[in-house]
């Protein structure tokens, strides 16, 4: 009899857990079909839009790390993702396989980052916004400049790269390197930063005084985030240069930064959803506007002053906020 009244009680919860199950099962197994499906649905153009987009996934995501968790005014991350794209692309053109051209890629994106923590170590919000500005305009005028390495503005033209005995010269190709990489990294960094690192780099976002106070040690995790960011827009940039196959210092110039800002500002600030979103939004309303870049600059700006002063916390606020009044309502019914 007891028993009987404890399962009529736990009834209803068990149906609705494993509804609930059932629904994000569901959900990722429909999620990895439309993955595994795309190259086979679109042609080489649309193709080539989806990798740029998935690319510049990594890029928001990379780029939340520093700005959304950390809470570093960091603006260099334009740089940063130059500097990825022409360690893969000079590396491709001497005969490097395309895992270690992404590995040295990550490394050069994680030390150009690291060095903006020398000033983040000492200024903070809007000094640090202005110190890492110059630095990111610094690396830009070595690319320019440094004719003998980087070609200078003539930019170096990429060569159909090759992955573990595979040649990758077509977007439909590239899509099966540039698919599993970013995924993983963005699975890895979300659970990086559900950990007590996540933890720790929010509670030092939030207030760095306080958080000191409790024993974190400031500059340790500053150094992980920088690194970490960087790492994953260095990979980005690496992914980019193979994606469309020509690097120039033109396309890593100050819009660019902007762009990177608006992902993750219409995305929503300091979520993980948010920067996959903005990401693709920014990419695609990139694509259709590519002939008119004024118009396309100017639609970012209003996109962003719209979001700021109607949803400040970004796409992913207003998903969450609409999925949480649905499940009330649920629960209602």
């Amino acid at each position: 009899m007891e028993s009987q009244r404890i399962w009529s009680r736990l009834r209803p919860l068990a149906v609705r857990s494993f509804f609930a199950l059932s629904w994000v099962l569901l959900r990722y197994l429909f999620l990895v079909l439309l993955l595994a499906v795309l190259p086979f649905v679109t042609n080489e153009y649309q193709q080539y839009v989806i990798n740029v987009s998935f690319v510049y996934v990594l890029v928001s995501v990379g780029y939340n790390v520093i700005l959304g968790f950390a809470g570093q005014f960091a603006f260099a991350n334009h740089a940063i993702l130059a500097v990825g794209a022409y360690a893969t692309a000079l590396l491709s053109l001497r005969g490097l396989s395309v895992p270690l051209a992404i590995i040295v890629s990550a490394l050069s994106g994680a030390l150009v980052c690291m060095a903006m923590l020398i000033p983040a170590l000492r200024l903070s919000r809007y000094y640090l916004a202005i110190a890492t500005v110059s630095l990111g305009e610094a690396v830009r005028w070595i690319l320019v400049n440094w004719y003998s390495v980087t070609g200078g503005p003539r930019g170096v033209r990429v060569p159909a790269v090759e992955a573990f005995g595979w040649v990758l010269s077509r977007p439909k190709e590239h899509y099966w390197l540039i698919l599993p990489v970013v995924v993983g990294l963005v699975l890895l960094t979300n659970n990086l930063l559900r950990s007590g690192l996540g933890r720790a780099l929010v509670a030092i976002r939030e207030n760095p005084v306080v958080a000191q106070s409790l024993g974190i040690d400031l500059a340790f995790y500053r150094l992980v985030a920088f690194a970490w960011g960087g790492s994953l827009v260095g990979i980005a940039g690496g992914l980019l240069a193979i994606a469309v196959g020509f690097v120039s210092p033109e396309s890593f110039g100050l819009a660019e930064l902007v762009k990177h800002f608006t992902m993750i500002m219409i995305g929503g600030v300091g979520t993980m959803t948010g920067p996959v979103l903005g990401a693709v939004l920014v990419s695609l309303l990139s694509e259709l506007l590519r002939s008119t870049l004024a118009l396309q600059e100017m639609l970012f700006g209003l996109l962003l002053l719209a979001i700021l002063l109607v949803v400040p916390d970004g796409m992913a606020g207003s998903l969450q906020r609409i999925l949480g009044k649905r499940e009330s309502l649920l629960r209602d019914l």
